[in-house]
């Protein structure tokens, strides 16, 4: 990870991307996530992006939460967040991305395994979709 952000892990479980808040002297995840969600795209193999997934993360509360995607920029659009996200991070500056815009998800599940569970038996969940973010 870069500078002073969230320190996080993430995997992909099936059609779930999920993230992990970790830190404790630096930023949170919750207030990070589109930078994070912007170094995890990065990572992906050729072919898959953010909306390929749904998206949980578990906060420095430990519960999970789910993450719908609002906005989403192209390829090139990613590689310059990447780009811009290290040289910030190097300078001990901010960066807020444009790539991607998100809405919080409530499923304040504390297990794993429910709120996998939750999000994938959710039919209201989607990307792209306003109304559903708190």
């Amino acid at each position: 990870m870069f500078g002073n952000r969230a320190q996080y892990t993430w995997g992909i479980d099936g059609e779930i991307l999920w993230l992990k808040d970790h830190g404790t002297e630096c930023r949170s995840l919750t207030n990070d996530l589109e930078n994070c969600l912007v170094e995890v795209a990065g990572q992906f193999p050729e072919g898959k992006k953010l909306t390929d997934f749904k998206i949980i993360y578990r906060d420095s509360e430990k519960e999970w939460d789910g993450i719908c995607i609002t906005q989403i920029g192209d390829d090139l659009g990613l590689k310059i967040s990447i780009d811009w996200l290290k040289y910030s991070a190097e300078r001990g500056r901010p960066y807020w991305t444009d790539y991607v815009k998100i809405n919080f998800f409530p499923i304040r599940e504390m297990s794993y395994e429910s709120a996998k569970q939750s999000i994938l038996a959710n039919e209201r969940y989607k990307h792209f979709d306003d109304s559903l973010g708190v």
